[in-house]
């Protein structure tokens, strides 16, 4: 029996092509005319691959050539392998050679920003002939584009029930949200604030229709007493900066956000964090991203970048 050593070494492009043509033209004759080669060299080719695995990839049912049930497993690898060798061609002649493509993405206010943001402009670095659209926007709003093919990708939060019937990459979990205040609130005064305390101040949320918006209202009811006194609701980061800044405000932003503002005075981290049990971020794409090489290469991008995070997906179980 051939191990994988012997596998990577003898089985050869050339075996999968013929084999896949003798599939799809229905027989060694058609094959050998679509490959421009004679029916004994796609009878030798065959034998080659079928000695080398020591299986039979086609049975004889009367004058037809059917795969055994080996054969349908190798057949299905090797259109994976040619669907990814066209792939990589693509990809290949988009980088060496340019052109003028425009890949659409649309961004839900998340975390994660600043990794997407990394990836897409190595990309774009590379890529000097490309452009990226990026267009914020609410989740269900970016779906619907995605759908009616306004928009090539969206990079988000993958909740089943919007995302359902698209392709997912899953690539991050949630950071942790804290607690910030303006630099001169009076929150500051305090040695030891806690919950209940914030509650009397105004706060700057994000808006109703997030997932963290909606995490942190269900927090608010269920364990806490009291009504949040929300005077602003937005996600925009500047935006809610700007707000801390116009008056005492206390709000709810990402701990990266949160810890860059305290660093350069621009605002008080509190010792207060929120870790809601959210879906992954990640990204969503239709059947017709997957013939775009572009979209192919902010995928791989994104997905290197993400598997250094310490925040990489990992699945439920796996929350870092």
């Amino acid at each position: 029996m051939p191990n994988r050593h012997d596998w990577n070494n003898r089985v050869k492009l050339r075996h999968l092509r013929a084999v896949l043509a003798i599939v799809d033209c229905g027989g060694i004759t058609a094959a050998a005319s679509r490959l421009l080669v004679s029916q004994a060299a796609i009878s030798k080719t065959v034998a080659e691959v079928e000695e080398t695995l020591a299986i039979k990839i086609f049975q004889r049912q009367g004058r037809a050539l059917v795969p055994t049930v080996a054969g349908e497993r190798f057949i299905d690898a090797a259109r994976k392998i040619s669907v990814q060798i066209n792939n990589l061609g693509e990809e290949l002649d988009l980088l060496t050679q340019g052109g003028d493509r425009i890949l659409r993405v649309g961004l839900q206010a998340v975390t994660a920003h600043e990794l997407f943001i990394r990836a897409a402009a190595r990309v774009g670095l590379n890529q000097p002939d490309v452009r990226i659209q990026l267009r914020e926007g609410h989740l269900d709003g970016l779906m619907q584009d995605l759908r009616a093919g306004r928009l090539d990708l969206v990079f988000g939060r993958i909740v089943p029930g919007l995302c359902a019937g698209l392709h997912q990459l899953p690539l991050l979990h949630s950071a942790a949200s804290s607690v910030v205040a303006s630099p001169d609130h009076p929150i500051l005064s305090m040695e030891n604030p806690r919950w209940p305390d914030l509650l009397m101040h105004p706060w700057v949320l994000p808006l109703p229709e997030t997932p963290l918006r909606s995490h942190f209202d269900a927090l608010v009811s269920q364990q806490l007493t009291g009504r949040v006194r929300c005077v602003f609701e937005t996600t925009s980061l500047p935006s809610i900066l700007a707000l801390l800044h116009s008056m005492p405000l206390l709000a709810l932003v990402p701990q990266t956000a949160a810890r860059g503002w305290q660093d350069g005075g621009q605002a008080a981290m509190l010792d207060m964090t929120f870790q809601p049990q959210s879906e992954p971020l990640g990204l969503v794409w239709g059947d017709q991203g997957e013939a775009q090489p572009l979209l192919r290469l902010l995928r791989t991008e994104l997905a290197e970048q993400s598997a250094t995070s310490p925040l990489s997906w990992r699945g439920p179980a796996g929350r870092p």
